[in-house]
Order: structure tokens, then C-alpha cells, then sequence
């Protein structure tokens, strides 16, 4: 495992219990995360410091998504509830009842003012922004859905499943296009490459598996972690990918070669813990935190391959 010093580090102490969820906020330098304690905050990142405005939620906060275009952050949590909160307004619009157990990701495909979310009972919900109108619900199967991501023109969304399977959907009739076997145990995660017609996905069995969408096959499978891999997503440029895991690391690989991966810094003074979830700013600086309630930040911009 290598160690790389052109990589920067910055560690907030946020929630009072594990972290579930982080996104991109209002702002280039601003994440929201959503944890265990139930509250769903605001972080600045380069002051290293939380903003004026949070949300408790009746139960614990599993997923949350802000959608710039219409000021709407959702969140939803471990009941299956959809909580839409008007950001601006910083009043709470709607509580919807609707998946059967845990919401576990959102993702909007801006092109349609459509939101997605997915929950534990196997169903797809397709939702109007920002009326949060339910246009149509596709069951999956009887098996939580984790895994969600679009691909860069929101033609296509890859699912991740509680059967093993990566299901590639298109995003005009919402028609199953692929269907993808490989992983043993839930897909936690999927995310589309933004300039290669690929996916990659990772799951309980700890592994990265990679499938074309031009062969529809498998074209790499790597042993990326020692337990369950919880969430991955490339830099916005395409050049490297980022895993967090339930074996208390998180990876940064070559996006190209996935050979000799660092391991990032843990949060000083913290006990070693799971990492649940990270994602990726527009400035290189990719976000991460779990159940050591620390949010990090990574700052690859003078990293070199």
C-alpha cells in the first residue's frame, strides 16, 4: 500500500454518531452530510467549519442529495422516508412515506427534473422535481437497492443490487438494457466512468468489478478491499477513483491501471472505524467519513499519477 505526501488533509468534527451520507452543497467549497445522531448539516470545507443550518430528522439520516436548480435538499431516512426540504426557505416542504424500509440514494437527472431514489423493499421511485409528484415506481426485486449512478449525458443509470446484480436501466422508457452477474452479496455501489463507456461497481464480496457497455461483460475484477466496499466514485475528470469501506480504509487508485492504490490518512486522535461514504468536488478535493464521525478532506489537485 503506498503513501503519497502531495496529497493534503483537512478533519472536522461533525456528528454525534456514525456518517452515512455525503453530497455536494450550495456552494463549490460546501458538502451536506447525514448520519446516525439524525441530523443532516452543512460543512464549509475550506474554512474547515459548519454552517448556520441543519435538520433533524425523526429517525436516523441514510441518504441526502441537494438539487441546485430547484434549492431542494432531500433526505431520506432509515424508515424509508423522504424528507424535501426547501433550502432557501429552511422550512420543511413535504415528509413522504414511501419506501417500505431505508431510502439509500438519491439521484436526479437534471435533463427531466426527475428524481430517483431507491430503497430496501427492491422499488425504484421516479419522482417530478420539484413538485416531488411520484411519476411512476418500478420494483426491482425482493432485495434492498444501494447502488445508483447516471452516466454524463443521463442516458443510462446503473443499479446496484441486494441479489449481486449490476441492472443498467435507459432513461427515456426506463427499460432494463443490462444485466450484469458477478459480485456475491449486495452491490453497495456503482458509478459510470465520465469519458469511457464503462461502470464500475463494488459490494460485500470487497471487490471492484468493471463491465463494458460496449462487450456487456465483465473486463476487470480486483480484490479492492478486505471486507465490504461501501461506496466509490472517480474525480470529475476521469483520472482516478476513490473507495471507502467497511475495513476502515479509503483507497485512491489510478482510474486507468487500478494497480498500487494509496491509503488515505485517518482523522488524527480518532479510533480506526468504517468509512460509509464520500464523494467528489469540483476543485479535485474528494470528501469522505463513517462511523468515526469525522468528515475529511483529501486535496488531490497537485497529486500526479
Amino acid at each position: 500500500m503506498q503513501h503519497n505526501d502531495q496529497l493534503t488533509y483537512t478533519h472536522i468534527a461533525s456528528h454525534a454518531a456514525g456518517v452515512y451520507a455525503v453530497c455536494r452543497g450550495p456552494e463549490q467549497h460546501q458538502v451536506f452530510s447525514a448520519g446516525a445522531d439524525r441530523f443532516v448539516a452543512l460543512w464549509d470545507i475550506e474554512e474547515a467549519e459548519q454552517l448556520p443550518f441543519s435538520v433533524r430528522l425523526e429517525h436516523a439520516a441514510y441518504a441526502v442529495h441537494y438539487s441546485p436548480s430547484h434549492c431542494l435538499l432531500l433526505a431520506g431516512n432509515s424508515r424509508g422516508h423522504i424528507h424535501v426540504i426547501d433550502f432557501e426557505n429552511r422550512s420543511e416542504r413535504a415528509l413522504i412515506e414511501f419506501h417500505g424500509k431505508g431510502v439509500f440514494r438519491f439521484l436526479e437527472l437534471c435533463t427531466q427534473d426527475i428524481l430517483l431514489s431507491v430503497g430496501g423493499e427492491g422499488n425504484m421511485a421516479l419522482w417530478r422535481l420539484p413538485e416531488m409528484q411520484l411519476v411512476r415506481q418500478i420494483p426491482i426485486g425482493n432485495h434492498a437497492l444501494r447502488g445508483l449512478s447516471v452516466n454524463a449525458d443521463e442516458t443510462l443509470i446503473a443499479l446496484g443490487c441486494g441479489d449481486g446484480s449490476v441492472r443498467v436501466f435507459e432513461t427515456t422508457f426506463f427499460n432494463e438494457v443490462y444485466t450484469w452477474n458477478g459480485h456475491s452479496g449486495t452491490v453497495n455501489c456503482t458509478a459510470f466512468h465520465p469519458t469511457k463507456p464503462v461502470v464500475l461497481s463494488g459490494g460485500k464480496d470487497g471487490h471492484l468489478r468493471m463491465w463494458s457497455l460496449t462487450d456487456d461483460r465483465e473486463i476487470l475484477s480486483i480484490e479492492a478491499h478486505n471486507y465490504a466496499l461501501y461506496d466509490l466514485a472517480f474525480s470529475m475528470d476521469g483520472s482516478l477513483c476513490a473507495t471507502a469501506s467497511f475495513d476502515k480504509t479509503v483507497k485512491l487508485w489510478n482510474a486507468s491501471t487500478f494497480d498500487k492504490p494509496i491509503r488515505l490518512n485517518h482523522p488524527p486522535r480518532t479510533a480506526a472505524r468504517s468509512f460509509n461514504t464520500l464523494c467528489w468536488t469540483a476543485e479535485r478535493k474528494l470528501v469522505y467519513s463513517g462511523d468515526n464521525k469525522v468528515i475529511s478532506i483529501c486535496n488531490t489537485e497537485y497529486y500526479k499519477l
